[in-house]
């Protein structure tokens, strides 16, 4: 009898309830990932690997094709005092991070996860108080199955309800209006009135450029205004965005700007927007999501939105969607290497000699042919 779209799925590390979604499994030699140009035989390696970031036996875990080998690695006593410090903050972003990318760059399991609709996804391991399981007693957090439905989600072209939750106040600068609905094709954005609020520069997420820490991108925008004064690191301390441009379009503080920032501001918006849609998977993630619809700053600003009325030059916009461009151009670079690594691992290789030496000739392919590509776009 065929499950109901309500009854939750569960799965394990070698079964499922419905027998169809074995492949959910972080564990999964056959896909493959890739993060930050480095290949992974799977998600399983990445995360343990970066339980011990910066340290020998991270790059020991990455470049192992065994991921029970990896595993029996993590889980050695011997080697705990290597885990990074902070594991207990991040670890749920560098899952998030890992199943990301592997629905994403693997375009069945996108189709074999959004299959499952709106179903609740469980995680059953044997761990008593498991954390990314269900655990043997039930009483496990199901951290995985959270992740596995939040990335869902993601696909789905849906917005996480954690997104957002303190928007800044930015009216006094930038008309505050209730939402406009866009035309066919197209996306509006500006405050948290508006879906796709993440792709707004006053969005609450730090950004880091140049070894400094910004609050959000408006304030390294703003206080590259002031490069090189004391206003500049006033408005790097500024605790919204919307103080920040106080401080920054003060009658007081306009003989302090730059004398060329006419001519810079442009660049500097584009870097600031490239940190955070590079140091931030969610904002990426949401970008990647609109595919090729127009992306319209949907405010009464003539320069970098449309003017309200269409006659603005929306700038912002546009460097949204070159930003977008070039993370679809990288992805479809990365697609057939992947591809051919799963394909390669579901074949019988008799010697694990050869398997080590495919694995790192697949790295470096996946290496030349992101540089290549990189070298391309800066000398068209």
């Amino acid at each position: 009898m065929a499950s109901s779209s309500l009854e939750p799925l569960v799965f394990t590390d070698t079964k499922d309830t419905d027998g169809q979604y074995h492949e959910l499994v972080n564990a999964n030699p056959n896909y493959p990932i890739v993060i930050k140009s480095v290949l992974w035989l799977c998600v399983e390696n990445f995360v343990q690997s970066q339980k011990f970031q910066g340290t020998p036996l991270a790059t020991k875990i990455q470049k192992t094709y065994d991921t029970e080998q990896a595993r029996n690695l993590e889980q050695n006593t011997a080697v705990l005092d290597f885990v990074r410090h902070d594991w207990h903050k991040v670890k749920d972003e560098v899952m998030l991070d890992g199943l990301r990318a592997k629905f994403t760059q693997h375009k069945d399991l996108k189709k074999l996860l959004l299959k499952t609709g709106n179903r609740q996804i469980i995680f059953k391991d044997s761990i008593p108080g498991s954390y990314w399981g269900k655990g043997s007693d039930g009483a496990g957090s199901n951290k995985l199955g959270q992740l596995l439905m939040r990335t869902r989600v993601e696909l789905q072209g849906r917005r996480p309800q954690t997104y957002g939750s303190e928007s800044e106040n930015t009216s006094d600068f930038h008309e505050s209006i209730m939402p406009d609905k866009p035309p066919k094709g197209a996306i509006y954005f500006h405050d948290d009135k508006y879906p796709f609020f993440e792709f707004s520069p006053y969005f609450p997420h730090e950004v880091r450029i140049n070894g400094s820490k910004w609050p959000t991108v408006s304030h390294y925008y703003l206080g590259q205004r002031f490069a090189g004064s004391k206003l500049e690191g006033k408005i790097q301390e500024c605790g919204s965005a919307g103080e920040a441009m106080k401080v920054a379009y003060s009658p007081e503080n306009q003989d302090f700007v730059r004398t060329d920032w006419k001519d810079v501001k442009d660049p500097v918006m584009k870097t600031g927007l490239k940190a955070k849609f590079l140091q931030f998977p969610e904002a990426k993630h949401l970008l990647l999501s609109t595919g090729h619809k127009l992306l319209t700053h949907h405010c009464n600003d003539l320069y970098w939105g449309d003017g309200l009325d269409g006659e603005g030059q929306n700038m912002l916009g546009n460097f949204l969607m070159d930003i977008r461009k070039e993370l679809q151009e990288k992805d479809s670079v990365v697609r057939p290497i992947l591809q051919a690594m799963g394909a390669s691992q579901t074949s019988n290789s008799s010697k694990d000699a050869q398997k080590t030496r495919q694995f790192a000739k697949l790295q470096r392919d996946v290496n030349t042919t992101i540089m290549t590509t990189d070298r391309k776009r800066a000398h068209p």
